[in-house]
């Protein structure tokens, strides 16, 4: 998503960068031309949550670019999503953040024919 006023002149390029690696590990590498290769997506810290909301994606993505691949595995280390009440009062919790962080990004129509999308729906899509 490009940088605008409704994002705070923030851009949202995550899933572009994410589409723009599998394409060149493909077609430089030879990634996704064996049924053989595995995929393991992986990230730290906020990246880990970034690797959670995108690893639904990805099949469709590999799809999309005519990768086949035997399996993917996503890996999220230290992804910072323990969905408990905080126990100090003046820490948001991670759920009312990432809703948020869902709203502002307008990424409200991604989960659509995604697994996720097909358990958590209406007020619980985010």
């Amino acid at each position: 998503m490009a940088a605008s006023e409704e994002t705070g002149g923030y851009a949202f390029m995550g899933q572009e960068i994410i589409i723009s690696v599998i394409d060149t590990v493909h077609k430089k590498y030879g990634f996704g031309n064996s049924n053989d290769d595995i995929l393991i997506f992986s990230g730290c810290s906020a990246g880990g949550r970034g690797a959670m909301v995108n690893l639904d994606y990805i099949p469709g993505i590999l799809s999309n670019i005519g990768v086949n691949i035997k399996h993917i595995m996503g890996v999220l280390d230290s992804p910072l999503w323990i969905n408990i009440p905080p126990e100090n009062d003046t820490i948001i919790p991670v759920a009312y953040q990432t809703e948020h962080v869902y709203t502002f990004a307008n990424v409200s129509g991604r989960v659509i024919g995604s697994k996720c999308g097909e358990v958590y729906t209406g007020n619980d899509s985010w």
